[in-house]
């Protein structure tokens, strides 16, 4: 299938390869890093747009994946990873001066440039393209949220603190979230911690997790300027499905969010486009379906509803260091969507830090961000495709399966929470603009896995009983801490330029 316009053919990429990798020695971009760290480009709309046509055809060149190393890293310090040395802070986390060099000469000056259409680069158009809630420079912070729970909270499903000793429940209990008072209630959670976006787990017409979505949360009168976005859910949409109709169900599930969703007015648009997250297209695209379900998403909401989707994919995992950038295979992705993130962040941090569970260090939370995530962020901007940072507050999901042992929400030697609070300090500066500065965070209330950020009961003393659910780890009745970590962690974020 033909790729979007502003995509790079391959073809075009292979004629000029030889080129574009004499360039990458001659003329890559100049980038300067700003008060906050976040690497700045230094050219107008029209060069870097050049720029990086010409970086996509040199990575997509690069004939090994060592080549690709020395373009994104050539001149940069060595870095090690935080379990063999002692590097510092300072000198682990990617800077943009580690990528300084001389920008191509910017263009001849021409005709006077045309009048930006909506969802453009001027400031009226980008009012206009996120309904006045977004101020250019500003955090987007968004959190997955789970509308499974129903009258069964989620058919009574195991989740780990009803099983500590003492439990720690909810704050609001085994809740319905069919009633408005309890979304109510998340909303003003959400407000409380600077969370202003809902991703919604999403598993179909006619789910629970719809219904609820479309009977209560949207026309729910607290909703306000709160935004919310769907979570595509592809084992249940795509995976599950036989081998001979693996995209049957994407047509008349973009329909549906087409004639439900997307013209909502408090539905998340980047660019004026409407956003959908998809689960796991890092697994679509091993299988070799994720060009063919992106083309499909597109043209579909296209005909049914005349909108352009902004496809953002579950598609960074683990370490970027040892990925073959190169191959057709793993730059595909980054073509067929308009941004990637990381929800698996247990999974991810246990590969780069070589261990699942226990506890991390501070200085592996930080080598994660400051190395490896912005490796990702530089390969996929590289491609045209943004990527989005994101965070968890720890993980432990042994009530409702076996072989992962609990990630601790403490650091090694610091206090509950740390984690969390770490995470979002590493991961702003990676946010990007193109982007709203959107951070994804994992989760509301995702309980089976224990990443929920919703307050618990306040318990009086932590708890490691039982071992067989907390492996040793110390659980605390935290209260609201988790929505406080954020308020405060994101507090110099809310108010844009």
């Amino acid at each position: 299938m033909m790729f979007r316009m502003r995509r790079v053919s391959w073809c075009w990429i292979l004629l000029l390869t030889t080129a574009a990798l004499t360039v990458v020695n001659s003329a890559p971009i100049a980038e300067t890093a700003g008060e906050d760290g976040i690497a700045n480009v230094q050219q107008d709309s029209n060069s870097n747009n050049e720029f990086h046509s010409v970086r996509r055809k040199t990575i997509r060149g690069a004939s090994s994946n060592e080549e690709l190393q020395r373009i994104l890293e050539d001149d940069m310090p060595v870095r090690k990873s935080p379990e063999t040395t002692s590097t510092t802070k300072e000198t682990m986390r990617l800077s943009a001066s580690d990528f300084e060099v001389n920008p191509p000469p910017p263009p001849p000056p021409s005709s006077p440039s045309p009048t930006p259409a909506p969802g453009g680069d001027d400031e009226e158009s980008k009012e206009r393209a996120n309904n006045g809630r977004y101020s250019p420079g500003q955090l987007t912070m968004g959190v997955y949220y789970y509308p499974w729970h129903a009258d069964d909270f989620h058919r009574g499903y195991g989740y780990i603190r009803k099983s500590l000793s003492p439990p720690q429940q909810p704050m609001l209990g085994e809740y319905d979230d069919r009633d408005p008072a309890v979304v109510w209630q998340h909303l003003q959670w959400s407000r409380q911690a600077n969370i202003r976006l809902w991703v919604t787990s999403w598993w179909g017409p006619g789910s629970r997790e719809d219904n609820t979505i479309r009977n209560t949360i949207l026309p729910h009168d607290g909703l306000q300027d709160h935004q919310i976005a769907l979570f595509y859910e592809t084992d249940n949409r795509i995976k599950s499905q036989s081998d001979d109709n693996k995209l049957g169900n994407i047509q008349s599930d973009i329909e549906h969010m087409c004639t439900h969703y997307f013209q909502h007015p408090n539905y998340y648009r980047i660019d004026d486009k409407p956003v959908l997250f998809i689960y796991l297209t890092r697994v679509l695209s091993r299988d070799g379906l994720l060009t063919d379900v992106a083309e499909l998403m597109r043209s579909t909401a296209a005909s049914a509803c005349n909108v352009d989707l902004y496809l953002i994919g579950d598609q960074v995992f683990g370490k970027s260091t040892n990925k073959d950038f190169w191959n057709d295979d793993l730059v595909r992705p980054f073509v067929d969507l308009d941004g990637v993130t990381n929800y698996d962040i247990y999974g991810s941090v246990s590969d780069v830090v070589g261990r699942k569970g226990g506890s991390v260090t501070e200085e592996e939370v930080e080598y994660y961000y400051g190395r490896e995530q912005k490796l990702w962020s530089i390969v996929a901007n590289a491609f045209g495709c943004r990527y989005i940072p994101a965070i968890s507050p720890g993980y432990n999901d042994v009530t409702v399966r076996s072989g992962n042992p609990p990630l601790s929400r403490s650091l090694q030697g610091q206090e509950e929470g740390s984690l969390l609070r770490t995470a979002l300090r590493e991961a702003i500066p990676l946010t990007d603009d193109k982007t709203q500065r959107l951070l994804m965070i994992n989760s509301f209330n995702e309980w089976h896995e224990d990443t929920q950020l919703e307050p618990v009961r306040v318990v009086q003393n932590p708890t490691d009983q039982p071992y067989t659910i907390t492996n040793g780890i110390s659980y605390t009745g935290y209260g609201d801490l988790y929505l406080e970590i954020l308020r405060q962690g994101s507090e110099t974020q809310m108010s844009g330029n």
